[in-house]
């Protein structure tokens, strides 16, 4: 367990050094990228151009009777460039300009131009928004300090070559604004005027329309942020979006949480129809973290079934569903600590989610410390990490002794335990451990223990 452990940590450091969203200060080639407008009849390509730094911009008229384009990436790997976006055959390019190569682009309606959206290779501290007309030229740029204080930017995630600061953004053309998705001390929202560059703080209120309008990325942007700031009349918009049955499954389902967040929960069928196994990942993942808000303590034995099979996305969005169904889920996960025939992961998961509920876990006690006596090694130092969140050592070091010394499964994390807590009345169930991993290939185990004898000892 505690090798997982650590290889879990490692791992969660790689991915936040990996890729330009998790926040990477590596810089692979930029690729070429294409969006279309609302209305489809317009598209701008960006293709970088032969430094890397600058962008080759076409702004292109899409033949009539032909479906939109769009968006695309270019899928040249880390170290590829991938080839440039052409126009379409028939299509019109009606202007060209050279600008600064950037992270993502959005294309206006009617032919009225186009928004560049930070700077490849160093995303907040070039250009972050510039605007180009329909002729192609640049109106006006901003960078971090025209849109926010010195110490707002410095509560932004910097790394060495960038400061993360948005979460996404879109146009509403409507507003005649860049609405931009920012993160400080909760969900903000920045508006840009297109006209003029100027910027005041957006109102929760645009969040509702883009439901509806927009790419999926931006769709799930507006949904997941409205959800953390409940702008007023959200109720109508996601009872609105939802009727609409054509909707992206991911896009309907955050409509049905949201609709049974303010009360209504006739979308929960459909959100239950994804929790199954064998359905797409995310979805299954989001489905299964919404089941509490849907079915309140109804909820567990769904997310008991998701805890099955592998320990994937899913599983661990059952375990945060346990969590926030708090005292409720106790007898549940007592339960599956206890299924001899389930996998480690299952009944580790349970011990660990206890470990959270640590302050209302107390009635699980037994079960966690038979499972320390019993368990595979996986789930008895889960059992025990569990038993060292609910009870305190004046409680926990005397039942761990007659553990330790008929022999549990994890002596290692026991030894840790008593050296981190020495108590002389654990040496004999220590010098008994010793005995027993006398004989070990692994010598980890034995070195904490003697660690923890010493400790105990008073060396």
């Amino acid at each position: 367990m505690i090798h997982r452990a650590l290889l879990a940590a490692a791992c969660l450091v790689l991915l936040a050094l990996a890729g330009p969203d998790a926040r990477a200060d590596s810089w692979g080639p930029p690729q070429p990228m294409l969006a279309s407008s609302e209305d489809g009849r317009w598209y701008v390509i960006s293709n970088p151009g032969d430094d890397y730094r600058t962008g080759r911009l076409l702004l292109v008229r899409r033949a009539p009777g032909k479906a939109p384009r769009g968006p695309l990436y270019g899928s040249g790997d880390v170290f590829e460039q991938a080839a440039p976006i052409e126009p379409s055959e028939g299509d019109v390019v009606v202007a060209r300009a050279d600008g600064h190569m950037p992270m993502d682009v959005r294309c206006l309606n009617g032919g009225q131009g186009f928004v560049l959206f930070d700077t490849h290779g160093g995303v907040g501290t070039g250009i972050v928004l510039a605007r180009y007309d329909g002729e192609g030229r640049r109106l006006w740029t901003r960078k971090l300090p025209d849109l926010f204080t010195p110490l707002q930017i410095q509560g932004f995630t910097h790394t060495v070559s960038s400061i993360w600061w948005s979460s996404g953004l879109w146009i509403d053309e409507a507003q005649g604004a860049v609405i931009v998705v920012y993160e400080l001390l909760g969900p903000q929202l920045l508006e840009v005027d297109l006209a003029t560059g100027r910027h005041q703080a957006g109102d929760r209120a645009c969040l509702l329309p883009r439901f509806g309008r927009g790419t999926f990325k931006e769709r799930l942007l507006a949904l997941d942020t409205a959800a953390r700031v409940r702008p007023p009349g959200l109720l109508d918009a996601a009872r609105a979006g939802y009727a609409v049955a054509d909707l992206p499954p991911a896009i309907r389902m955050r409509l049905a949480v949201l609709m049974a967040e303010e009360g209504d929960d006739s979308g929960a069928e459909f959100v239950l129809a994804h929790v199954a196994q064998g359905k797409p990942k995310a979805l299954r993942t989001f489905a299964v973290k919404s089941l509490p808000v849907l079915l309140g303590e109804d909820a567990l034995p769904h997310l008991r079934d998701a805890m099955r099979g592998e320990a994937d996305e899913a599983w661990h969005a059952a375990m945060q569903g346990f969590q926030r169904l708090g005292a409720a889920a106790i007898p549940t996960l007592v339960e599956m600590l206890g299924e001899e025939g389930e996998s480690s992961d299952y009944r580790g998961g349970a011990a660990s989610v206890l470990g959270d509920l640590a302050l209302v876990a107390r009635p699980a006690v037994p079960a966690l410390l038979d499972a320390a006596r019993t368990a595979p090694e996986y789930v008895a130092n889960a059992a025990l990490n569990a038993l060292v969140e609910i009870l305190p050592p004046a409680e926990l070091g005397p039942q761990l002794i007659p553990l330790l010394a008929g022999g549990s499964g994890d002596d290692g994390r026991i030894a840790l335990y008593f050296g981190e807590h020495p108590r002389a009345d654990a040496v004999p169930a220590l010098a008994a451990a010793r005995a027993r991993h006398a004989q070990d290939e692994n010598d980890v185990c034995r070195r904490w223990i003697d660690e923890a004898l010493a400790a105990c000892r008073g060396r």
